[in-house]
């Protein structure tokens, strides 16, 4: 049995103790109490490190903890990326892009500062048939992303519902979500365990809305190491895992532990979707009108091998 959940199921089997004798109302209320604090344990429990070091994190802390090491390190990020999309034949389609990215921190009552909005900016410069293709998405915290999709076949920039968070970017098996991260706040986390060996936390997180979700919930490994996302598996309703996210690679650039791979699979088509980053570099200068809806159809940008 875990440690953590030796002084919770103590507490509670004195409950129950207790209520033994009582009437059978009471004894029903002592079982609900017994449930909610073995519940409580599971997401604010003790973890136990392979070093015998105790670091005690809530499961909503390690979430935002790993939101932030997955999607905002840095105060700006420029990169050129790879995108292989492989579907079930093996066929592969090869797009290359330009990733920036801006980070908005607010301060905090102290002098550190804290993460806050940001923006985002996605070029596709090859295959020719999708060339110039172009997103923006604007991260609001505490409300609904801005985006903006611009196609040189339509030569229009048109805004994207934000009920479309799911829907898969340039015929990739990324969501316009997995581009930007979803916030930690949208969903209740708990803390199912640790892994001594491989040194990660395993969360379960469950939508508090489900309105325009489609995963009934998520299982995700977190590195205690670095936080980064290592494996997250999206279940649908019967509890059958349909949808993995993957680091599989990751580097320190700059000091900053980074996924450099990830991967999308569908389980139920049988396909996936790599991006490999290249050229990466943090906390360089980017011209601000990158993020203006009207620098879309022609932004300010150099050649991938120009970068």
């Amino acid at each position: 049995m875990n440690r953590r959940h030796i002084k919770p199921i103590v507490i509670a089997a004195a409950i129950l103790l207790t209520a033994v004798g009582a009437q059978g109302q009471n004894f029903r209320k002592a079982i609900g109490i017994a449930r909610d604090t073995i519940n409580k344990a599971n997401s604010t429990g003790r973890v136990q490190t392979p070093k015998g070091q105790v670091t005690e994190f809530s499961a909503e802390q390690i979430a935002r903890k790993a939101n932030f090491a997955t999607y905002y390190q840095g105060e700006s990020l420029k990169a050129q990326a790879r995108m292989e999309i492989v579907d079930a034949t093996g066929e592969k389609k090869i797009c290359e892009l330009s990733i920036k990215r801006l980070n908005v921190f607010v301060p905090n009552g102290t002098k550190q500062k804290v993460p806050g909005d940001q923006k985002y900016f996605f070029y596709i410069h090859q295959p020719p048939e999708l060339a110039k293709t172009a997103l923006l998405v604007w991260k609001n915290m505490g409300a609904a992303d801005d985006r903006w999709f611009f196609s040189p076949a339509k030569n229009k920039v048109e805004p994207i519902a934000p009920g479309a968070a799911r829907t898969n970017f340039a015929g990739s098996d990324f969501y316009y979500e997995d581009l930007t991260g979803r916030e930690a706040h949208l969903d209740d986390h708990i803390l199912l365990g640790e892994d001594a060996d491989q040194r990660q936390y395993v969360i379960k997180s469950s939508p508090k809305a489900t309105s325009g979700v489609v995963f009934a919930y998520y299982e995700t490994l977190i590195s205690r190491d670095t936080f980064l996302i290592v494996k997250r598996t999206y279940f649908d309703k019967a509890g059958k895992p349909y949808r993995t996210f993957e680091a599989t690679r990751s580097n320190k650039i700059q000091g900053l532990a980074t996924v450099t791979v990830s991967r999308i699979t569908d389980l139920i088509r049988k396909r996936y979707t790599e991006i490999s980053l290249e050229q990466v570099s943090y906390n360089t200068q980017i011209d601000k009108t990158t993020f203006q809806q009207s620098a879309l159809p022609k932004p300010k940008l150099k050649q991938p091998q120009g970068e």
